[in-house]
């Protein structure tokens, strides 16, 4: 189980809310490409939504928007 401090992630959430609308390799995505849609007011929760990947890639970027901790997605935009 990962603990993370609450100011730690509440900085993430932040740094996050400036790259709204932005795409992001995503390896939990179909397509390996996601685009950020926000991040819940309390800063734990980011919301992602699949798009079109830079790959010629059999699958197509699904319509459904999915919920994912700030952690990781910070992790996704920025690395460690």
């Amino acid at each position: 189980m990962r603990v993370i401090n609450v100011s730690e992630n509440q900085l993430k959430a932040d740094e996050l809310r400036n790259h709204i609308s932005e795409s992001f390799s995503d390896n939990f995505s179909r397509t390996l490409r996601s685009r950020l849609i926000g991040v819940s007011k309390c800063g734990r929760w980011a919301f992602t939504q699949e798009t079109e990947g830079e790959y010629e890639l059999r699958f197509e970027p699904a319509i459904d928007i999915q919920k994912r901790p700030v952690y990781s997605i910070h992790t996704a935009f920025f690395g460690v």
